[in-house]
C-alpha cells in the first residue's frame, strides 16, 4: 500500500506535458488487460472532500494514507476523471495511472515511465504494461463504463473480491461498486459481474424473486449480527444450493416444514444465537411440527417446545445459514424462533411483547431508505461487527468507540433477472431524542374564511418559501414564512387547482401562474399582473391551468381547458400556432405533460377514453380500451400512465396504448396519489403506501399528499372531521408527535433554509398554521 501511495504522489510530475492530439479513445479503453483492481475517481476535488469530511473513512488506515498522498494534488481540482489500476506481475503489483492530460502544467522530470495516446496520459511502473497499452483499441473494463455514474464519489472494480471471514458473501466474486460518500454516511451500490454459471449468488436464487423482509418484526432490536433471506419455493432453493456446489440434505420433515415458510434468518444477541422464520400459513406450520409438542416450560404465557432435530437447519440450508443446533422453539403470531438457549427465547419474547424489535429501532429505520424494499439476502451488523469488517478489509485497527455513531449497518443482495445487485449503507444513527417532533411555528388569522388550502411558493430573492392562500372573497395573500402578509390582491374568482411558478423572462425571477373560472393570471412577486395578462375568456375554464416546459428551456406553454376544447398559449399570451386538438367528449382531468424515452405526451381523460397527444394536439397513441375513470388524477408511475377506475382497480397504460388492470380492492370513494416509484391510496379508513398499509381512525379524510424531500418520502392525510393531521414515512409508520391539529391538506417544504422542515395548513376557518418538523 505504501508503494501504491508513493506512485500516486509521483503522478504529480506526470501531469505536466501539454499534448494536443485529438482523442479517439477513452481513458477506460486504456485500462491494462487483466487489471485486478481499478479505482475510478470522478472528481479529484470531490474525492478529497469526501475523505476530509467523512470521519469513518478518515479513520481507516488506507484512506488516511491516501488522503495524505493526495494533498499535493490540491491544485489539480479540475482533474476528472482519474483511473488507478493494479496488475499482478509475479509476486509484485504494478500500478498504472490514467487521466486526460488537458489543462496540466509542464514539468522538467518524470519519475516513472509514461506515454500519451490520443490526449490521454498513461503512467505505469511497468514498461511491459505501457507497451501492451499502445496496442489496445479497447479494454474489458471499458464495457463497465455504462455502470459508471457521475454522481458517485468513486467506484471500484475488483476482478476477484478478497477472501474475508467477516463478510464471506462476496468471496472470490468479480464485483463493481459505486460509492457515494457524505459526512454522515457511506452508501454503496454495485453488481456481481460473474457470468451466471460462475455467479454462485445468482445460482442460489435462480427463479426465486426478491421479496420484502418481515423478520424485523420479531428479531430483538439489540441483535448484533443478522443474516436473512427469502424463498418463495423451498424445494427450488434446495436444488439451487446443490447447483451452486454446496449440499442441501433436506429431509421429509424439512420439506414439509420449510414449505410453509417464506423467510429465515439467524441473529446474535447477548444471550446467544437464534433462528427466526416467517410462516405463510401458521396452521400448516403447526401441522408440519405436530410431532414437537412437548412443552418444556413457558415464559410470559408463551410455551417453549422441545425440538429434537438440531441439524435440520444446517442440513437443509448449508452455507446460507449460521451453524446452529437448536433444541427449543417458540411461536409468536406468524413467527417461529429456534435456539439452543432458553435465555435467547425468553429474550425474544420479552422484546417482542415490549415492541423492542428491529423494526422499532430508529437506526434500522434510518438506513432503510438506502436499501431496496425487496431483497434476496441481507445482513445487518452493529458497531462491533462493523469494526471487525473494516479492520479485516482495510488491515486497520479501528476501535469500537470510534464507530459508536454507526449503530446499525447493512449489506444486501438482490437477484435480478440477469444480474445480482449489491447494496450497502453505513450511516450515523441519530439518538432517540432527535426523532421527529412537531411544534407550531406560528398561526395567522385573516379577516375572511380561507377558501384555498395554503401552499408554499418559492421566494426567488431569498431562495426560501413564502405562503400563498386565497379567502372566500377571492383575495389572494402572499405571506412570509414568519407570518407577515406581504400583499393582498383581489381576483375575479376562485383559483382552480394548483398555482404554478414560472420564470417568464428567464432571469431567475419567478411569477405565479393559475386560472380562475374565466381568466388566466400571471402575476409577479409584488402581486402585479404581468404584461398582457390576465387573459379573459367568455366560456368557462373547466380544469386547472396546465403549464408545460417541454425542453426545460423556460419556453412555457399554457393550456386552458374549456369542456371538450383545449386552447394553448405562449409566454406572451398569444395562441400557439400549430396546436390543434380535435375535440371529442368533455375533458375530465387536468392535462399533464410526461416525457418517456424522448417522446412528449399530453395526457388526460375524455369521456371513457385516455387521450395521449403529441405537442401539436394530435393523437400520438390511440388507447382503444374504454376506462370508467374514478376522477382521480393521472400519474406517471413506473413509466406507465396510471390512474384508477370506478371499481377501485389500478389502471395502467403503456406508451403503446396497452391497458392493464390490477384489483386493489378500493371502494368507489377512494383517493390516490403517486410519484414515479411510490403509489399511495386511501380506501375507507385504510391508507396504503407502496405495499405497506395502516388502518386510520374512521373519519372524513382529505386526499393523501406525497412529498419527497431530502431523500425521504412523507405522506400526509388530514381527518377533516376530527381536525387531525397525520404524517407517515414510506413504510406507513406515523411520525412522532402526530396527529396535530389542522383542518386541511398540508404543504411540506423547507421554508426557511434551516434543518427542520415546515408544513402549512388551515387551522380555524379563517386561520392558517405553520408547523416545524424536527
Amino acid at each position: 500500500m505504501h508503494k501504491f501511495l508513493y506512485f500516486l504522489v509521483i503522478i504529480l510530475t506526470i501531469f505536466s506535458c501539454n499534448y494536443t492530439q485529438k482523442s479517439t479513445r477513452s481513458i477506460e479503453d486504456l485500462v491494462p488487460k487483466n487489471a485486478s483492481v481499478v479505482l475510478s475517481i470522478n472528481s479529484l476535488e470531490g474525492f478529497q472532500s469526501a475523505i476530509n469530511n467523512n470521519a469513518l473513512i478518515s479513520k481507516t488506515g488506507v484512506f488516511k494514507l491516501l488522503k495524505k498522498a493526495l494533498i499535493p494534488l490540491d491544485s489539480l481540482k479540475s482533474l476528472s476523471p482519474l483511473l488507478v489500476c493494479v496488475n499482478k506481475e509475479a509476486k509484485s503489483q504494478v500500478f498504472t495511472f490514467i487521466t486526460h492530460q488537458r489543462n496540466l502544467n509542464s514539468t522538467d522530470t518524470l519519475l516513472i515511465p509514461y506515454i500519451t495516446l490520443d490526449s490521454i496520459l498513461v503512467a505505469s511502473t511497468s514498461a511491459v504494461i505501457l507497451e501492451s497499452v499502445k496496442m489496445q483499441s479497447t479494454s474489458e473494463y471499458s464495457k463497465l463504463s455504462k455502470l459508471q455514474q457521475t454522481s458517485n464519489t468513486f467506484s471500484v472494480y475488483c476482478k476477484t473480491f478478497p477472501e474475508l471471514k467477516s463478510i464471506p458473501l462476496l468471496n472470490s466474486q468479480s464485483v463493481y461498486f459505486g460509492f457515494n460518500i457524505t459526512p454522515e454516511s457511506i452508501a454503496m451500490n454495485g453488481t456481481i459481474l460473474d457470468q451466471k454459471s460462475q455467479n454462485k449468488w445468482f445460482t442460489l436464487f435462480e427463479t426465486l424473486e426478491p421479496q420484502p423482509q418481515s423478520l424485523q418484526t420479531i428479531i430483538p432490536a439489540e441483535s448484533t449480527r443478522i443474516n436473512s433471506f427469502n424463498y418463495t419455493d423451498f424445494e427450488q432453493l434446495t436444488r439451487n444450493i446443490d447447483s451452486a456446489g454446496f449440499v442441501s440434505k433436506a429431509s421429509t420433515l424439512a420439506k414439509a416444514f420449510f414449505s410453509t415458510t417464506k423467510e429465515i434468518g439467524s441473529f446474535e444477541t447477548s444471550e446467544g444465537t437464534g433462528i427466526a422464520l416467517k410462516s405463510i400459513d401458521i396452521n400448516a406450520t403447526y401441522e408440519a411440527l405436530s410431532s414437537f409438542q412437548n412443552e418444556l416450560s413457558s415464559f410470559r404465557s408463551v410455551p417453549l417446545f422441545e425440538f429434537t432435530e438440531p441439524t435440520l437447519f444446517t442440513d437443509a440450508f448449508g452455507p446460507l445459514l449460521t451453524t446452529i443446533n437448536p433444541t427449543k422453539f417458540i411461536i409468536l403470531d406468524d413467527y417461529l424462533v429456534f435456539s439452543g438457549s432458553e435465555k435467547v427465547l425468553q429474550f425474544v419474547i420479552s422484546n417482542y411483547l415490549n415492541k423492542n424489535t428491529l423494526e422499532t429501532n430508529y437506526a434500522y429505520e434510518t438506513i432503510q431508505n438506502a436499501l431496496s424494499d425487496e431483497a434476496s439476502f441481507q445482513t445487518y451488523f452493529d458497531t462491533k461487527a462493523l469494526g471487525t469488517v473494516l479492520n479485516e478489509l482495510f488491515d486497520t485497527t479501528i476501535k469500537e468507540k470510534d464507530l459508536s455513531a454507526y449503530k446499525l449497518s447493512a449489506l444486501q443482495l438482490v437477484k435480478d433477472d440477469h444480474i445480482v445487485h449489491v447494496n450497502s449503507i453505513l450511516q450515523k444513527s441519530k439518538s432517540k431524542q432527535s426523532k421527529t417532533q412537531i411544534s407550531e411555528a406560528f398561526s395567522l388569522t385573516l379577516s375572511n374564511d380561507i377558501l384555498m388550502d395554503p401552499v408554499f411558493v418559492t421566494n426567488h430573492r431569498t431562495k426560501k418559501k413564502d405562503i400563498l392562500v386565497q379567502d372566500i372573497d377571492h383575495n389572494l395573500y402572499l405571506i412570509s414564512n414568519k407570518g407577515v402578509i406581504f400583499w393582498k390582491k383581489k381576483l375575479k374568482g376562485a383559483i382552480l387547482g394548483k398555482v404554478e411558478q414560472v420564470d417568464l423572462y428567464r432571469n431567475g425571477r419567478l411569477q405565479l401562474a393559475f386560472a380562475t373560472l374565466n381568466r388566466l393570471y400571471i402575476i409577479d412577486r409584488n402581486g402585479k399582473n404581468v404584461d398582457q395578462f390576465p387573459l379573459m375568456f367568455k366560456d368557462e375554464i373547466t380544469q386547472p391551468l396546465a403549464v408545460f416546459d417541454y425542453d426545460k428551456q423556460r419556453n412555457y406553454r399554457f393550456l386552458i381547458t374549456q369542456n371538450k376544447n383545449l386552447l394553448m398559449y405562449d409566454s406572451k399570451g398569444k395562441a400557439v400556432k400549430g396546436f390543434k386538438y380535435k375535440a371529442a367528449q368533455s375533458i375530465g382531468s387536468q392535462p399533464k405533460h410526461f416525457r418517456i424515452r424522448g417522446k412528449d405526451y399530453i395526457v388526460f381523460s375524455s369521456g371513457n377514453q385516455l387521450k395521449l397527444l403529441d405537442r401539436r394536439g394530435a393523437i400520438r397513441v390511440k388507447v382503444k380500451e374504454s376506462i370508467d375513470f374514478s376522477g382521480e388524477a393521472i400519474y406517471l408511475y413506473n413509466s406507465l400512465f396510471t390512474t384508477t377506475n370506478t371499481k377501485g382497480n389500478l389502471i395502467q397504460v403503456n406508451s403503446k396504448g396497452t391497458v392493464s388492470r390490477l384489483s386493489l380492492g378500493l371502494d368507489s370513494k377512494h383517493d390516490m396519489t403517486s410519484s414515479s416509484k411510490t403509489l399511495v391510496t386511501r380506501s375507507e379508513n385504510t391508507l396504503t403506501i407502496k405495499s405497506y398499509t395502516v388502518d386510520l381512525e374512521y373519519g372524513s379524510y382529505s386526499p393523501p399528499s406525497l412529498f419527497y424531500l431530502r431523500d425521504k418520502i412523507y405522506i400526509s392525510i388530514t381527518d377533516i372531521q376530527a381536525q387531525k393531521i397525520w404524517l407517515f414515512d414510506s413504510q406507513a409508520k406515523p411520525l412522532a408527535s402526530v396527529p396535530v391539529f389542522g383542518t386541511s391538506a398540508i404543504d411540506l417544504a423547507n421554508a426557511d433554509a434551516d434543518r427542520p422542515l415546515e408544513f402549512v395548513t388551515k387551522g380555524d376557518s379563517n386561520s392558517l398554521i405553520m408547523y416545524q418538523l424536527y
